[in-house]
């Protein structure tokens, strides 16, 4: 155990104490060192990740280098400053695109950012979050307590509710999963990468507007609200999108039971939809997923259940989420495609009232878990480019 933990901390050192024991009891045992002891060299959480770090993570290193230089694989080096960037905004983004995060330095400002942020948060709610504060007791390790004392427990579920063949729907409408359960192999090898042509864009851009779409359904405090259960949301957002002319992309991949993944409170990620009712305070990511036009459309989000106003009636017609905007006689496929922007929303005012302090502490704690998870995002979002490697994303993100 010793061994391993030195190996963990610092590999150059615990090869020394390797082959110093090995030596000695070289006719008695054989040590080998930890198999993930090269992915510690640098420590976690201790710096901010850089250029360098992505090229240590990489498949050469310098070593590699050193044994494999007269191999024609390409190495993967830092990105210049010359990259190309977009010159537009995204839209529905909390922060501006940000320069390239490829440096030291723009890491720096990212996590800088994000410390400002959170700084400015716990100020604006300082008489809230640390009202009930003691020397043993924080409002992180309060609601730490409360997860374990109500941990979420597996609940009865109701059976699968497939899609059948049908001659009113065409097999392209299905994904090759959508009735064995079982997905192909790939079509390229994993080193390749396939670059899409324009009208493939166009369709991967219908598909993700409608999944957009249904998720800020399923994201509604009339849908998604305290005392509902996660298998009624699924039966509503099935419905939803199967009458736009979609198929919901989770049902049956790899045989999961249902159209959307729920995952509440300390669930990470991937939830199956159950009969556990909502509870006002909990924190639900649902993932929604729409195949149509042969793509995937997949996005999703978290939200507070019941983070709304009291006196807000969700189920009034000026409140409740509407479909307005495509033709009902046409098919997801070819429906015109209103803006983003121009789809109709209501701004939904959070929750000012509180029945007790530990309630709205609750609710505040909440909304700073999504919050952080938010800018999280728009962070990685901001880091995509032409040019760009996903582990600028995770860097970003980091």
């Amino acid at each position: 155990h010793h061994l391993t933990d030195l190996t963990m901390a610092s590999p150059r050192n615990a090869a020394q104490t390797l082959a110093l024991v090995f030596t000695k009891r070289r006719a008695m045992l054989s040590i080998r060192p930890h198999p993930q002891s090269h992915y510690r060299r640098i420590p976690l959480f201790s710096q901010p990740i850089t250029s360098q770090h992505r090229t240590y993570y990489s498949n050469t290193n310098n070593n590699n280098n050193k044994k494999n230089k007269h191999d024609n694989k390409p190495s993967l080096s830092p990105l210049s400053s010359a990259s190309p960037q977009h010159s537009t905004i995204r839209r529905k983004s909390s922060i501006s695109l940000p320069p390239s995060t490829n440096s030291e330095h723009d890491l720096h400002e990212v996590s800088s950012r994000a410390t400002r942020n959170a700084a400015a948060f716990d100020a604006h709610h300082s008489k809230i979050l640390s009202k009930h504060d003691t020397l043993f007791s924080t409002w992180r390790t309060r609601q730490m307590n409360l997860t374990k004392r109500n941990p979420i427990r597996i609940h009865p579920k109701s059976p699968p509710n497939l899609i059948p063949p049908s001659p009113d729907l065409p097999s392209a409408y299905f994904p090759s999963y959508a009735h064995t359960g079982r997905v192909g192999p790939p079509q390229f090898p994993p080193d390749n990468v396939l670059l899409h042509d324009p009208p493939s864009v166009e369709r991967m851009t219908r598909a993700a507007r409608l999944a957009r779409r249904l998720l800020d359904y399923v994201c509604h405090p009339s849908v998604a609200r305290a005392g509902r259960t996660t298998e009624e949301i699924d039966a509503l957002l099935h419905e939803a999108t199967v009458g736009m002319g979609a198929y919901p992309s989770p049902l049956n991949y790899h045989g999961f039971p249902k159209s959307v993944c729920s995952s509440v409170n300390e669930v990470v990620c991937h939830g199956i939809p159950d009969s556990r009712a909502l509870v006002a305070g909990d924190v639900v990511s649902f993932d929604v997923s729409c195949y149509v036009g042969g793509v995937h459309g997949d996005n999703c989000a978290t939200i507070v259940v019941g983070d709304v106003e009291d006196d807000l009636d969700c189920d009034s017609e000026e409140n409740q989420f509407s479909w307005d905007g495509y033709d009902d006689t046409a098919t997801a496929a070819d429906a015109p495609r209103p803006p983003m922007e121009d789809w109709p929303s209501v701004p939904i005012p959070p929750k000012t009232t509180f029945a007790t302090p530990e309630e709205e502490e609750r609710f505040v704690t909440a909304r700073r878990l999504v919050r952080a998870a938010l800018e999280s995002r728009d962070e990685g979002v901001a880091a995509c480019r032409p040019g760009g490697c996903l582990s600028d994303v995770g860097g970003a993100i980091h």
